[in-house]
């Protein structure tokens, strides 16, 4: 980019149109040092956390690739952009309206924007899915809250540290025979005694001892403490996990788990605004 600067009283103006690249990945929580931990305190269950960076440098070696969706109004386009990405791999997102519909009538440039409006990245949501796990945003968003204090521009911050936008808690999947799913997140119902008095209630079973609950990929195991871990007298679900539910039979539970598929993933961002055009993003 050649620069032309005049000298004399009058101002030096340049603006520089940037396509910025973001990246959306996760980390899982590090291993407990301790190699033989009391039995009777149970799994921690370490929510993953889920970052969004701009800088591919900043992207840890542990990180991971997850399923999400990505929105973020450009008002200054009219546009509200919108990426889904997969977790086969880390995918750049390009945020520029103008890079994804050049020459569309009334398509925002640069110098139509104030510099007085919000960082537009200020306004970026996401949401995520992983199997087994319960998405949770951070409310309110550490962008919205950081520009809201200082102002300026989020981009530049967000090029120096990669931000927390949320997490993954640790879950089980409970497929009942009445044709429900229930995820129940493991720091609540991590013990079988408090899980099965949960399914109980929601299922509307008097007594839960009438309740079966069996691991979905084993056949026919019921979920004891025994078959979680001899060593425990408390019974913990060791790790996220699928299971089955139901009074007497589950071979409908256990279709409803062998016919899983992704679930859809939440779009977040603002309520329907007749104001804003979604603009489907580009995965790079």
């Amino acid at each position: 980019m050649q620069v032309e600067v005049l000298r004399g009283e009058a101002a030096n103006s340049v603006t520089r149109r940037l396509a910025a690249r973001v990246f959306v990945y996760c980390t899982d929580p590090e291993a407990e040092e301790d190699a033989d931990p009391d039995p009777e305190d149970g799994p921690l269950y370490d929510p993953s956390c889920v970052w969004l960076a701009s800088d591919p440098g900043q992207i840890t070696d542990d990180a991971l690739a997850c399923r999400g969706c990505l929105s973020c109004p450009w008002p200054a386009s009219e546009n509200l952009l919108k990426a889904k990405f997969g977790s086969k791999n880390i995918a750049a997102l390009e945020l520029h309206p103008a890079r994804h519909e050049s020459g569309r009538a009334g398509a925002a440039t640069p110098s139509e924007s104030s510099s007085s409006d919000p960082c537009p990245f200020a306004g970026i949501r996401l949401s995520g899915s992983r199997s087994d796990f319960l998405w949770q945003p951070k409310e309110p968003s550490p962008l919205a809250e950081r520009t809201a204090e200082l102002g300026g521009c989020e981009l530049l911050r967000l090029m120096t540290c990669p931000v927390a936008l949320g997490f993954f808690k640790p879950s089980a999947t409970v497929y009942c025979a009445n044709g429900s799913r229930y995820d129940l997140p493991l720091s609540e119902y991590g013990k079988v005694d408090a899980l099965r008095s949960k399914m109980a209630e929601l299922l509307q079973v008097a007594d839960d001892v009438k309740l079966r609950l069996v691991f979905a990929d084993r056949d026919n195991m019921e979920v004891t403490r025994e078959n979680l871990d001899p060593k425990s007298k408390n019974g913990f679900l060791p790790a996220p996990m699928a299971l089955l539910c139901g009074v007497g039979d589950l071979t409908a539970a256990k279709r409803l788990y062998e016919a899983r598929s992704e679930e859809a993933v939440r779009e977040p961002g603002p309520e329907a605004d007749d104001k804003l055009q979604v603009l489907d993003l580009e995965i790079l």
